[in-house]
């Protein structure tokens, strides 16, 4: 009989729970065990069919310091539940669990496979300076030495960061911030609709961060005729965000959203997706973003920040455009290049109908599945 456990330092997120749907179509009893952080982002877990979940109570929002303090506790709670599920495979979303799958004294060694969203304590290290190049180092030895495979949600992680660092590129899997079909399957994209329309709306949609990059972005269209922008989620700088578009007539804020029952309609009011983030953070460079993938499956233009891996995923398929960050002027130029060049905005909607099937979750959870057939029949070859 497949067991699998998954271990999660945070309250699953979409992205999680899609993941753990996956794992169970594959595993003839599944768990999950996660520490109930969400980091600011709002999100709540109520449960997955078939899945038996356990959750350890922790601080939701903790600084680096308390965060550090509370996961030795932590791990030893992990520790101890671990030891009473006995899985084949276990399968990690947060790189603090990498220590306390270290200290179990398995009887029989599972499958380690760890998932990496982002360069785990990017933020810390590039904000710590020695200190945080030692931080990094830890951690690059640790994800090196206890995990058997590894999943990434960008190609950019392993050219652009652990290559360098010798990993097993044969190791690694990728799984990009795809869309499932199932929840843009009504969505219509018509190329020639917005040569129509007098407003250009330009929409952020998902957890609301990057402060700074989205007052750029009112600052930008600020005056600009028939241009309107709408921030759809919640985050760590709701409130922050929230209060700096008071001051523009054109910005609407519409607050938190049901993933499965709003992400399309909230796509459909928009014309053009806004996802320039901070290119001083290193993870940023190298990400590739969900809202890159729900663009692409509802034939919406984005624009992204320049010098990241970003930009040149989206030049190479030709969906978007690209600005540099917390350049004012830059922005709207592009932006008014935009508004009255439409026909750049239609071509890049019919490209997007082309490829749009190639970025459903569905396709590559397909591939995925074979590929942990294949680690879980070597793995028992052993």
């Amino acid at each position: 009989m497949r067991k699998l456990l998954m271990l999660s330092s945070h309250i699953p997120d979409p992205r999680i729970i899609k993941r753990l749907n996956s794992l169970n179509k594959f595993f003839d009893e599944s768990h999950l065990l996660y520490w109930e952080r969400d980091f600011g982002n709002g999100f709540s877990f109520a449960g997955i069919e078939g899945v038996i979940s356990e959750s350890i109570s922790t601080t939701s929002d903790p600084s680096l310091v308390k965060r550090i303090l509370e996961d030795r506790k932590l791990r030893e709670k992990t520790i101890n539940k671990i030891l009473t599920y006995d899985p084949d495979v276990i399968y990690i979303s947060g790189v603090e669990l990498l220590w306390a799958i270290k200290k179990v004294p398995f009887k029989r060694k599972p499958i380690i496979i760890l998932e990496i969203a982002d360069l785990p304590a990017n933020t810390h290290i590039s904000k710590l300076g020695f200190f945080g190049k030692s931080l990094e180092k830890i951690l690059i030895n640790v994800v090196k030495e206890v995990p058997d495979y590894y999943v990434i949600t960008s190609p950019g992680f392993y050219h652009g960061y652990y290559e360098k660092y010798g990993f097993d590129k044969n190791k690694f899997f990728v799984f990009e911030n795809v869309p499932q079909k199932n929840i843009f399957k009504t969505f219509e994209i018509n190329p020639e609709k917005i040569m129509n329309k007098e407003k250009l709306v330009i929409g952020y949609i998902g957890a609301v961060a990057y402060y700074s990059s989205l007052k750029t972005l009112f600052e930008a269209c600020n005056n600009i005729e028939n241009v309107e922008i709408v921030i759809a989620g919640k985050g760590p700088d709701s409130e922050k965000v929230e209060n700096e578009a008071k001051k523009y007539k054109n910005v609407k804020v519409l607050g938190r959203y049901n993933y499965e029952q709003d992400i399309s309609r909230l796509y459909s009011m928009v014309d053009v997706v806004y996802s320039l983030y901070n290119v001083d953070n290193y993870n940023v460079k190298l990400a590739l973003p969900n809202k890159l993938y729900e663009a692409i499956v509802c034939g919406k233009p984005i624009i992204v920040a320049k010098d990241t891996y970003l930009e040149e995923y989206v030049k190479e398929l030709g969906v978007g455009f690209s600005a540099p960050y917390k350049d004012v002027d830059a922005l709207k130029a592009l932006i008014e290049d935009i508004y009255n060049n439409r026909e750049k905005l239609s071509d890049i909607s019919r490209k997007c109908m082309e490829i749009r099937n190639d970025y459903f979750y569905e396709t590559v959870e397909e591939e995925f599945l074979k590929w942990l057939e294949q680690i879980y029949f070597l793995y028992n070859r052993k």
